[in-house]
């Protein structure tokens, strides 16, 4: 699971750190020691400028909810005025979305999130784009028997990936010399097509919990600007 927590509830969870050290019994107890350590500053600037990033790793025992990582994140997230931080009760999630390359920073589309996202993963957020408001998902030509790109159509027949809102005539020319044959077609996909296809193309299943946290910031932008590249794009650090 990959959700958000309010940083009070995150202050308020159970902490062993706490425990052991004889500091108290939640995450806010042992506050005070995180903000001396060396890099604390550091990333405190970094969560002031991106948010959370990583998700904090929650467990949950007969004991209560405890939080097994992210105590200097939650502290920070704390100083740095934020209300929520990502979190999850998977580890395995937590590490994978530290090594992505185009990492999470809620709120925001980045360079590296555009790279990925008009890629392979364009499978995974035109699902999760489909999945929130019901526009058809649309593949975008073949090459060497499969999709170039996955998009959503809009009522008003724009087409829309990561990228912002386009016409079929923009498309079609963006990706005429990666077709097989020159020409692009545009064809309305199932949702069941498009995850076998990634499954295919990928070896592994669409990432669905990590491309439902861009949907609504890029249904955000989109409302707010409504045109092709129509939002500001930030890289990461």
């Amino acid at each position: 699971m990959l959700g958000t927590i309010p940083v009070s509830e995150a202050l308020a969870l159970l902490s062993n750190e706490a425990l052991m050290r004889g500091l108290g019994s939640t995450v806010e107890d042992a506050s005070g020691t995180k903000r001396t350590s060396a890099h604390y500053q550091d990333l405190l600037a970094s969560i002031r400028r991106h948010g959370v990033t990583t998700p904090i790793h929650i467990r949950t025992s007969r004991h209560g909810r405890f939080l097994v990582e992210g105590h200097h994140r939650v502290t920070a997230a704390r100083d740095a005025g934020l209300g929520s931080v990502l979190w999850t009760d998977d580890p395995a999630l937590a590490d994978r979305i530290e090594a992505m390359p185009w990492q999470l920073i809620p709120g925001t589309i980045t360079l590296d999130a555009v790279e990925a996202f008009t890629r392979s993963a364009c499978a995974g957020l035109a699902v999760a784009l489909h999945d929130a408001t019901g526009w058809p998902i649309v593949e975008v030509g073949h090459c060497d028997g499969l999709p170039l790109h996955f998009m959503v159509r809009r009522p008003n027949g724009q087409l829309v990936d990561i990228r912002g809102a386009h016409t079929d005539a923009d498309i079609c020319d963006e990706w005429e010399f990666d077709t097989d044959d020159g020409i692009v077609t545009l064809t309305e996909a199932s949702r069941d097509d498009v995850l076998t296809c990634y499954l295919i193309d990928c070896g592994e299943p669409v990432p669905m919990d990590l491309a439902r946290t861009f949907a609504p910031t890029v249904l955000d932008a989109l409302n707010d600007e409504g045109h092709h590249s129509g939002w500001e794009l930030v890289a990461c650090h």
